[in-house]
């Protein structure tokens, strides 16, 4: 018992010590491609301009405060109870914690890995993927705390008490679940989710954003939000992914930048499908390794006990 005790205490001090020095040697090369910088002179997009984006938020936000917000209400209570159920399991894909937990989950198991025994593609391709996959968790979990410190602060009160306060009550600084309505933290996390998986998926790019559309109109239906809140929630996250994608691309860190200043994945379509093969063919190796190791001790065989033979006496 003690050795196996032993034994578990140094693969766990190993993995925590191969985790901590592949995080900041991450870092480090994080930091000093900041001198890339100057080499990328690559402009953003008018529209995506801060300006432009705040005119965006500010136009459309007042335009579903007036036209939507309260017809909303009146038109949610015709619905079908069950059509209200369906959309139930919609919501919860809005939720952060699945994205944040296995984005994570995905990246220290990244980390612990040690490339140094693996090839040059297989050691690109973990390093692709644990890029993607912090980028993913990094941008869910820093634009829900930025939209937690917007929300809280201003107070809007809920579609739950429309019937006593209306649909454009705030009560700044009263940090109550029940008057954190704007802007929508789920809708958020869909906005910022959107553009991260449009920009490592671009092929699937029409269909992320057909299912981050519902995603985000559920929250209305369901009766947590108001149209502007979810409006607000989408755009917020996703102009905080887009800038943080840039962030990297100008250290050419996953991302790259084009000359008319369009934001692209790093890898081309032929490098994505290696690294999928190389990391498929490690994981069947490895399924195929411990498959052998299960297998090696052998069953014990009872053998049947031979027939006797039967003596034959001669008789004179």
């Amino acid at each position: 018992m003690t050795d196996n005790v032993m034994r578990f205490r140094e693969l766990f001090l190993g993995t925590c010590q191969r985790i901590i020095a592949n995080a900041t040697g991450s870092y480090r090369i994080f930091k000093n491609r900041k001198c890339r910088i100057r080499l990328s002179g690559s402009s953003v997009l008018p529209v995506c301009y801060p300006q432009n984006l705040a005119a965006l938020v500010l136009i459309g936000t007042g335009l579903c405060m007036i036209f939507l917000d309260e017809p909303s209400h009146y038109w949610r209570e015709t619905l079908p109870v069950g059509f209200l159920h369906t959309f139930g399991w919609l919501n919860a894909l809005g939720n952060s914690s699945w994205l944040l937990i296995g984005s994570g989950v995905l990246c220290l198991v990244l980390l612990a890995q040690n490339t140094r025994r693996y090839g040059f593609r297989l050691r690109m391709a973990l390093y692709s993927a644990f890029i993607y996959s912090a980028f993913l968790c990094y941008t869910v979990a820093a634009s829900g705390l930025l939209v937690i410190a917007i929300k809280w602060p201003l107070g809007r009160a809920r579609p739950k008490l429309f019937d006593t306060m209306g649909a454009f009550h705030f009560d700044p600084l009263i940090f109550k679940a029940a008057y954190s309505s704007f802007p929508s933290g789920h809708s958020t996390t869909v906005g910022a989710t959107i553009v991260t998986l449009s920009l490592i998926f671009p092929s699937w790019r029409g269909f992320i954003i057909a299912a981050g559309f519902w995603v985000a109109i559920s929250r209305v239906i369901w009766g947590a939000h108001y149209p502007s809140d979810a409006y607000t929630g989408v755009l917020l996250g996703a102009a905080f992914s887009y800038y943080s994608a840039r962030i990297l691309a100008r250290r050419h860190i996953g991302f790259k930048l084009s000359d008319d200043g369009r934001l692209h994945r790093s890898l081309g379509v032929s490098s994505a499908r290696q690294c999928r093969h190389v990391i498929g063919k490690m994981l069947k190796r490895q399924k195929n390794r411990q498959a052998t190791t299960s297998s090696s001790v052998p069953d014990i065989v009872v053998q049947p006990p031979a027939p006797l033979r039967s003596r034959k006496w001669n008789v004179r």
